[in-house]
Formats: structure tokens, C-alpha cells, sequence
């Protein structure tokens, strides 16, 4: 069975990973396996451009996401993002975070990329200060 995930959000990719580097990773982008085989995929745009031999489709990876909307394990997701950032590092920068709930009540979180590394970050909850009323009776 296992422990279910809720994962959202994406870390953008500047600049966006060519169609040869995208090649070279071809386990995060398959447009026909559905079920993915990593616990992230990229997210490819087309761009159609006219040039004067025809039509150019260009696809380039603009971030990492999570590889489906519902809920699922994703237990190595931290290793997944770690590898892609190992390949393309030393030339391309990564921003935001991939959240995620877990199905336990305050189990938040977020994966960064921070000083290369992949990185999860608990989210902290505090409660508020609450000052009490000062109950006043009269006297008798």
C-alpha cells in the first residue's frame, strides 16, 4: 500500500533545457508512458516557428514537476530532482519548489533547490499568541 503524497507547484529551469539536453534524459520526459518511471517529469513546451524550409516545432523543459496531479508515493522525488540538477547545474539555475501533504495532518513540506542540492523543508507551524480575556466579577 504505502504513504500517499500530494505534490504541486514547480521548479523552473532558466534557462529552459534544449530538445538535445531534454534527449539526454529521457526517462523524466515520455509523452506515451503515462505511469512515469520517475517521481518527476519535465514540463515541454512546443513553440511552432516558420523558417523557410517550413514549419519548426521547438521544445525546450522549462521546469520540473511532479509527474501527475492525484496523490502518489513519490519516495525517491528528492533524488529524481538531484539527478537532473547534477546533469544541467553548471548551466542552468533552478527556482521555486514542489510542495507537498502528505496524508498526515501536518506533514507540509517543500523541495528546493538550494546551493545545488535538492533539498526537503518542513514547513514549521506556530500557533498564534492568544491572550485570554480577564474575566472581572463585580462585587457583592
Amino acid at each position: 500500500m504505502g504513504y500517499y503524497t500530494n505534490y504541486s507547484d514547480e521548479i523552473t529551469i532558466d534557462p529552459p533545457l534544449s530538445w538535445d539536453e531534454i534527449l539526454e534524459i529521457p526517462e523524466y520526459y515520455d509523452e506515451e508512458d503515462m505511469w512515469g518511471e520517475k517521481d518527476v517529469t519535465l514540463d515541454v513546451t512546443e513553440e511552432r516557428v516558420n523558417t523557410s524550409e517550413g514549419l519548426l516545432i521547438r521544445r525546450t523543459g522549462n521546469s520540473i514537476v511532479p509527474w501527475q496531479e492525484d496523490s502518489y508515493k513519490g519516495y525517491d522525488m528528492i533524488e529524481h530532482v538531484q539527478y537532473i540538477v547534477d546533469k544541467f547545474g553548471d548551466s542552468h539555475r533552478f527556482k521555486g519548489y514542489i510542495s507537498a501533504e502528505g496524508e498526515e495532518a501536518g506533514d507540509i513540506w517543500r523541495l528546493y533547490v538550494i546551493d545545488g542540492k535538492a533539498q526537503a523543508v518542513k514547513a514549521i507551524i506556530v500557533w498564534p499568541e492568544i491572550v485570554e480575556p480577564t474575566i472581572t466579577w463585580p462585587e457583592v
